[in-house]
């Protein structure tokens, strides 16, 4: 296998700011894990991303940028790519042409030959996430601003998804079919199987908003009553939690 190159990126003269920048560069690797990595320089060594750098196949990667305002010395957004690079290692592959999103792990969907043909489409009608499966869940990996066109692949079972290949994406992905119109009845695109779509990650578990006990009751001989105290001292007498 060939040695891995380094990742080198620089601006146009005509669109430099006048302040620093400091990047953030994002890698995907064949499998699908990830990393990013920040640096004030214009490269950045493929040594330098903690996923694995020795498998054959394409590798996606990113460059975001924040610009350092001289004025008032904060930082902000200045440029923001999606996975719009590739590269190649090991053996012969086909390179998409059109710009890459970001990759996942999603299984190839496979579209009838038939659909090929006087392909119907879906325009967006307000801006819309593209996520890699049929639900809010999914991980977002593209996105349909309004008026866009985007070919359309399929539907999910009941039809409140449908499959799409986004105009800035390698990687086909999922929109909602309220946010569109189509140039066809979307009850005749096809389903697309539940066996070709990513099984659906875990919901996240709500953060614990519990707060903790930290007052109780203590006896109080000059009012001769138990009185709450917080934070509660040690050795409390009579104890037990309570609530001022």
């Amino acid at each position: 296998m060939e040695q891995p190159p380094d990742l080198t990126w620089e601006l146009l003269e005509e669109v430099s700011p006048a302040g620093d920048l400091r990047w953030t560069v994002g890698i995907i690797n064949p499998e699908g894990d990830s990393d990013e990595q920040a640096t004030s320089a214009n490269s950045l060594p493929l040594s330098a991303f903690n996923v694995s750098t020795d498998l054959q196949g394409i590798y996606y990667w990113r460059v975001l940028a924040d610009w350092q305002n001289p004025q008032n010395g904060e930082w902000q957004p200045f440029c923001e790519d999606p996975f719009s690079f590739t590269f190649i290692l090991g053996g012969e592959q086909e390179v998409p042409e059109q710009q890459a999103h970001t990759p996942t792990t999603t299984p190839t969907i496979t579209v009838q030959p038939e659909q090929q043909s006087g392909q119907p489409s879906a325009v967006a009608t307000t801006n819309l996430n593209c996520r890699i499966g049929p639900n809010e869940n999914y991980e977002l990996i593209d996105g349909l601003r309004v008026g866009e066109t985007a070919p359309t692949e399929g539907r999910n079972a009941n039809g409140s998804w449908l499959y799409i290949q986004p105009p800035r994406a390698v990687l086909k992905c999922w929109v909602l079919a309220s946010g569109v119109e189509t140039s066809a009845d979307i009850g005749a695109l096809p389903v697309i199987p539940a066996s070709q779509i990513p099984a659906l990650p875990p919901t996240p578990s709500p953060p614990d908003t519990t707060v903790p006990q930290t007052s109780c009751w203590v006896w109080n001989p000059n009012l001769q009553k138990n009185v709450c105290i917080d934070p509660c001292p040690p050795n409390a007498q009579p104890g037990g939690a309570c609530t001022q």
